[in-house]
């Protein structure tokens, strides 16, 4: 018997046959956003053994899925636009990172370089060696910022800075600040118009020869080949459609938002499991069903305060399970259609008129609470917390 890999057998479990998967381009993305949503909920918060095992097996399941570059790339990107939300603020951004560099055939391991990266830094432990790092980002751009500078600064010898730091991070002072400077230049070639000689004065260096010196061995190319081959627009979300989220709305949400209901009916046990309970610990009241069948059982035993929908249900198109449910029941329970499937967003005009909106998987629990925010914030003013047709 054949022996498969672990990306394999995850398409084999998301498809069911392998030569679904091999003749549908859409069924091959759809298993592959499908792998990323399992991958964001995995990685986040870091944990240096969790995050780098749900890192490799997402690395394995796209290097194996045969889609082209510029498909996976928005899948990529738009994972990395997630995790930025757990990295606490760092610049460059995991996206800047990745979008810096222009080899677009290579971006797997780019992908891989930029989420191993912050794990590497996310996962330190060492109070001091956490206050140094923060030091040199926030200084880097003075050219004489110097190792026993920061050595001061979070209160440490010399000595005992360039052991723990070399410890925790496998490089020293010097270089972290090379390289944190060299990281910005490279962002900053990429996305901005300020010349070369504005960008290397920019980030600390005092010589155009040492800049490009370091920038070359660094990646491979000089600042200006950088430039040339690294321009390129990359969209950050599936279809070319954003998923907005009302600031306003969350802005307004009333204190007693979290006593509302939401049902989730989503058929991936992964994800309704981690959704559920994640919202839960959130502080809201949150149900959950398998299928349409068995969510239109819940809501005649209990009608919830809003729905958040898989789009490929089981026993029917989650679409077509919100107009029923619109029709039979005569409501405006706000919903959206939470989904890994591209197709949707051909469908978002009809998504529109049901007085819903699609959410991408590919996001993180923060930003889905966000979502339920929004949702919730609908009921407001209405005692039912179900608004009626023509309402």
């Amino acid at each position: 018997m054949q022996h498969l890999t672990a990306g394999q057998y995850m398409w084999l479990y998301l498809t069911r046959t392998e030569a679904e998967v091999m003749d549908d381009p859409s069924r091959r993305r759809f298993a592959l956003v499908t792998a990323g949503h399992h991958f964001l909920l995995q990685v986040l918060p870091f944990r240096p053994a969790q995050s780098e095992s749900a890192l490799q097996r997402f690395v394995d399941i796209v290097k194996e899925s045969g889609m082209r570059p510029a498909e996976r790339d928005a899948v990529l990107v738009r994972c990395l636009n997630a995790l930025d939300r757990g990295t606490g603020g760092r610049l460059p951004t995991l996206l800047e990172r990745y979008l810096a560099q222009s080899d677009l055939a290579d971006n797997v391991e780019r992908f891989a370089d930029c989420v191993r990266h912050a794990l590497k830094y996310h996962t330190i432990t060492n109070r001091k060696i956490r206050s140094a790092i923060s030091y040199v980002e926030a200084n880097f751009r003075r050219p004489n910022l110097s190792h026993r500078e920061v050595a001061a600064a979070v209160d440490l010898t010399a000595a005992t800075l360039s052991s723990e730091f070399h410890k925790w991070t496998g490089t020293t002072v010097r270089c972290f600040v090379r390289n944190v400077r060299l990281e910005h230049a490279a962002v900053m070639l990429v996305n901005g118009l300020d010349s070369i000689k504005e960008i290397w004065a920019a980030v600390g260096y005092n010589h155009a020869s040492n800049f490009d010196h370091d920038f070359k061995r660094h990646f491979g190319l000089t600042p200006g080949a950088f430039r040339a081959s690294g321009h390129r627009v990359v969209g950050t979300t599936l279809g070319g459609k954003a998923d907005k989220v009302s600031a306003e709305a969350v802005e307004q949400t009333p204190q007693n938002i979290r006593e509302l209901t939401i049902l989730l009916v989503e058929d991936d046990d992964t994800t309704r499991v981690t959704i559920a309970e994640s919202l839960r610990v959130f502080g809201y009241n949150v149900t959950a069903a398998p299928d349409a069948m068995s969510a239109r059982l819940k809501m005649t035993q209990s009608m919830p305060s809003a729905l958040i929908i898989d789009y490929n249900l089981p026993d029917e198109n989650g679409v077509e399970f919100l107009r029923s449910v619109r029709y039979s029941l005569r409501s405006r329970i706000p919903a959206t259609i939470f989904t890994a499937d591209w197709n949707v967003y051909d469908d978002e005009s009809d998504v529109a008129s049901l007085g819903a909106f699609v959410t991408s998987k590919l996001c993180n629990l923060a930003e889905l609470e966000q979502v339920v925010m929004r949702l919730l914030s609908q009921c407001v003013g209405d005692s039912s917390s179900v608004m009626h047709l023509g309402s």
